[in-house]
């Protein structure tokens, strides 16, 4: 009988290779949905102290608390995520039509043309003369570059319904289960990776808080700076300002800053003779906006998990290179799992070195 026979090592090499078989082929399944896998990470992780806020109010009713959460969690995530995308899609499609006209009818390109060419002769050495032609062309193709970054990204995010749909149920399932079972989780991933407990703890807590601190340091950071931008733009009267916010929002998030959409607003309006606003959206670009990620980033990022400034730039610039947007989380996650993996071995290289030193 075969119930009690040990496994030989042609059994052990066979049963490894199932396992590793199961795993890629598992991912490979679920590839499409890693993006909704990693946010309903995160976004559970943010909500839960509210989960657990819910459970003690009803009592450990984990159905009227999973609701109440995930009620909550849906209006003030996804509902403002829909509207700000609607928002997008027609502001840039009315920016995009509206300069056009603009550039036709050529009725303030006249004034504009001179203002810069008397600047441009107030300069201590000599620069060519711009012409009208020259502002037709650059300001058209950068406005078509505007609209179509901006317009590619709304459409490719609700190209295919049913992708939305499938990427959405899964999320809210995966999310509704993680608030109830996430120690279960743990226990199960405990159990099944044959590694001590203290070292699957210390690499889901780097992962879990990388991510969280992430999606805080950036997103939260970001959309603050944006819109403190945003703001002052609407102070000032610039036309389309949600979608100045927005890609205000998106720049902070990289390393340029909003300062690539203000301070070229701010140049033109002290040569159209706004001078007194241009110099205080210079200012505020670069006292308070630019300010705002070193004040608030601290305070959201936990200490940690914080990278070096170095390392932060080029895991957001390598995970953009190579995962896209997405790479914006997975990057730094990358990063954090190889800082981890190092400490371990730092830590138990003797036990490596010398087997008879493991620990139980």
């Amino acid at each position: 009988m075969r119930k009690g026979k040990a496994l030989t090592d042609n059994g052990r090499s066979l049963l490894i290779l199932l396992v590793l078989s199961s795993v890629i082929v598992f991912f490979l399944l679920i590839s499409a949905y890693i993006p909704a896998i990693i946010l309903a990470v995160i976004i559970s992780r943010i909500f839960m102290p509210l989960h657990k806020r819910f459970l003690k109010i009803t009592k450990q009713k984990q159905a009227i608390a999973t609701s109440l959460s995930m009620i909550v969690i849906f209006l003030s995530v996804i509902v403002p995520s829909v509207i700000v995308g609607s928002i997008i899609f027609v502001e840039s499609r009315d920016l995009a039509r509206a300069s056009s006209t603009f550039l036709i009818e050529n009725d303030g390109v006249d004034g504009l043309v001179s203002a810069i060419n008397e600047s441009l002769e107030k300069l201590p050495f000599n620069v060519d003369p711009i012409s009208k032609e020259q502002i037709n062309i650059e300001a058209r193709q950068a406005i078509n570059n505007i609209s179509e970054f901006v317009l590619e990204g709304v459409l490719n995010f609700s190209a295919s319904a049913i992708s939305l749909f499938t990427q959405v149920f899964v999320f809210l399932i995966l999310l509704g289960t993680l608030l109830n079972k996430t120690d279960n989780v743990y226990d199960y991933i405990k159990k099944t990776i044959p590694l001590p407990n203290k070292i699957i703890d210390m690499y889901l807590e780097k992962i879990t808080k990388t991510a969280t601190s992430v999606f805080k340091g950036l997103f939260i950071v970001s959309t603050i700076q944006g819109v403190a931008a945003g703001v002052v733009l609407y102070v000032l009267g610039i036309d389309y300002v949600v979608l100045w916010t927005i890609l205000m929002i998106i720049l902070s998030i990289l390393p340029v800053g909003a300062g690539l959409v203000t301070i070229p607003l701010a140049i033109v309006m002290i040569i159209s003779g706004n001078v007194i606003g241009g110099v205080f959206l210079i200012l505020w670009t670069l006292i308070v906006v630019n300010n705002l990620d070193n004040y608030l980033r601290p305070k959201l990022i936990s200490g940690d998990v914080k990278l070096p400034e170095s390392l932060s730039l080029l895991s957001i610039l390598g995970g953009l290179g190579l995962f896209g947007f997405m790479g914006l989380i997975y990057g730094p996650i990358i990063v954090i799992f190889m800082l981890t993996t190092l400490e371990v071995y730092r830590t138990h290289r003797d036990e490596l070195s010398d087997p008879s030193k493991v620990s139980a």
